[in-house]
């Protein structure tokens, strides 16, 4: 979380790209659905059937991400 705020929030960011913000280490969508919609207590979780090229799992490259972190 603490990454998104300061990406779009409290760092002045110039940086006009895709950046992977994440940690190393792999989720489901299903928690990381189910931890949003926890913040949102409103909502609710729609079940639709993935499409053919969706992956199964997916690890990040994180490496633009702590370049950025670390200036």
């Amino acid at each position: 979380m603490e990454a998104l705020e300061r990406y779009f929030w409290r760092d002045r960011v110039e940086f006009a790209d895709r950046l992977n913000i994440s940690n190393d280490r792999e989720a489901t969508v299903i928690a990381l659905t189910r931890y949003v919609a926890g913040c949102f207590p409103d909502s609710r979780i729609e079940h639709l059937a993935p499409v053919p090229q969706d992956p199964t799992n997916h690890r990040p490259d994180l490496s633009r991400a702590r370049s950025r972190a670390a200036r």
